[in-house]
């Protein structure tokens, strides 16, 4: 490593040292270098606004040299001109992860940077902007300088939509007031993307299937003179009628333990029909009972493409499906139009075993040994059930000590079990949401013998209720928990330690 050190410093030295002349050194006759880049911002905003357009646009003109403290990388570059014989080493990793070659000046590029920058400004509402650039020649090094001149953002002085009879158009503009896009605030291209799709989000939720975001654009007009423009959004969906039909949900085909390698044949599977849902297995993984509660949805009712969302986030929250995939297939049926999907249910592994072996010490020359059982199943009784079972245990001695060989002994066991559904006196709707909420029972004991002092026993019987209200948002509810810890086999020694240590025995009493 001394020899590395002393061998490295004086290349990495010089390379600083003469970076000026050296990061040239290796161009050939006609390049050259582009050695900074400097953006000249002249805008009527202050404070953050302005610095935060500022850090924007900085990063849009390629190419992108390295900053004044990094180009001795350059030079490095430039000196390690003799390309590494192994693909690994040092020297490999010098030249490919510490060293950097020259940035070249490319006119070509640095007009289509100035049109990025324009086409940044008027996305976000400056209407008005000019973008120039200007380099500077010294030697072989070239220094290119934005200069960028904003003009006053616009802001949207109304919004409208179709003026025309579409019942798709008359519910679409009703929503107006959940809208991206508000009169008085700054025109930004962002807003009119994110409002598009939440224009076509509403129309699959009122059961337009077949409406996307394309169908949605804007015009903007700045004519007004006063830095605001109003802004009009128009519903396009050409010759084809259908895009304007509400779609209605016909049968629901469901295969519920679908392998890849097997195509969805529903002529040789076992079938199970709740109305207009067919549940189809090879083979009964789970029970069809379960997957009608899942799919919740009455026949005929309307698309909505967050219903359907919460129905795919269901399935998944289950546990036991390693992929999902869904098939929809529309059709006519005289003025009505209705969808027919089909689910493509792959299992996953339903069984899961961890075992774990550790050692530890501590001070007093202690030296601790102890292992650990998981096993886990997702699907115990074929209804998405998931029992776990965990048993640990562990003992530790005292080094050099001539007594007892084993001091602790500690011993653990706990099963529990979920159930997908609410155990309840009472009758309550369930799979209303976007995730599945559960009933548990856990059952743990554990027991630890201190030699020469005590044994403990503790025992505990939870049950309660586990369910999310959405992503990152966890609730539990423990309505009943018994426990119970039982102390016996206390030596003479424990009670003399009690006697010397009141507080020691007023935490066995509390125990």
């Amino acid at each position: 490593m001394n020899e590395l050190l002393r061998r490295l410093l004086p290349l990495l030295a010089t390379a600083v040292l003469a970076g000026g002349c050296s990061m040239t050194r290796q161009l050939k006759d006609g390049e050259l270098l582009h050695y900074e880049t400097q953006l000249e911002l002249n805008t009527p905003l202050e404070g953050k606004a302005a610095r935060r357009l500022e850090s924007e646009l900085s990063v849009i003109p390629r190419p992108e040299p390295l900053p004044k403290r990094q180009k001795w990388r350059v030079s490095l570059y430039n000196r390690l001109t003799r390309k590494p014989q192994k693909e690994k080493g040092f020297r490999h990793w010098l030249q490919t992860k510490v060293a950097r070659p020259p940035v070249l000046y490319q006119a070509d590029r640095i007009e289509r940077s100035r049109l990025a920058l324009l086409k940044r400004l008027y996305d976000e509402g400056f209407f008005h902007a000019e973008v120039a650039y200007d380099t500077l020649s010294r030697g072989r090094k070239v220094w290119v300088r934005y200069e960028i001149g904003t003009g006053q953002p616009y802001r949207l002085r109304k919004i409208e939509g179709p003026e025309d009879s579409l019942p798709l158009a008359q519910r679409l503009e009703v929503s107006q007031e959940n809208s991206f896009l508000q009169p008085g605030q700054a025109y930004s291209q962002s807003d009119l993307a994110a409002e598009r799709q939440r224009l076509a989000d509403l129309a699959n939720d009122l059961g337009y299937f077949k409406v996307r975001k394309n169908h949605f654009y804007f015009f903007v007009d700045t004519a007004l003179g006063s830095n605001e423009a109003d802004l009009y959004w128009r519903l396009n969906v050409g010759d084809d009628s259908t895009i304007l039909q509400t779609y209605y949900h016909r049968n629901d085909w469901i295969y519920a333990d679908h392998r890849l390698d097997r195509p969805a044949d529903a002529e040789s599977l076992d079938t199970v029909a709740f109305g207009p849902r067919y549940f189809l297995q090879s083979r009964q993984i789970v029970r069809p009972g379960l997957l009608n509660r899942v799919f919740r949805e009455e026949a005929q009712l309307r698309y909505s493409r967050q219903r359907q969302e919460a129905l795919l986030s269901r399935l998944q929250d289950l546990g036991i499906y390693r992929f999902i995939n869904l098939q929809v297939q529309t059709g006519q049926d005289g003025e009505d139009a209705w969808l027919d999907r089909r689910f493509l249910l792959t299992p996953g592994f339903m069984q899961d075993v961890l075992a774990e072996f550790q050692s530890h010490t501590r001070s007093g020359s202690y030296l601790g040994l102890g292992a650990s059982l998981t096993y886990a199943h997702k699907n115990a009784f074929r209804g998405a059930e998931r029992f776990d079972l965990s048993l640990s245990g562990g003992v530790e001695t005292q080094l050099n000590n001539p007594g007892e060989l084993i001091n602790t002994v500690d011993l653990s066991a706990q099963a529990s079990i979920a159930l997908p559904k609410v155990l309840a006196p009472f009758r309550l709707r369930t799979y209303t949401g976007s995730f599945v909420p559960r009933t548990q029972f856990s059952l743990a004991d554990n027991y630890q013998r201190r030699t020469g002092f005590y044994n403990i026993n503790s025992f505990s019987l939870k049950f309660g209720y586990d369910w999310r209200t959405g992503p990152g948002r966890r609730h539990q509810l423990y309505p009943a928990s018994i426990s119970h810890v039982d102390v016996f086999g206390q030596t003479m020694a424990l009670a003399e330690l009690f006697e010397s240590d009141p507080r020691l025995e007023k935490s066995f009493e509390d125990v």
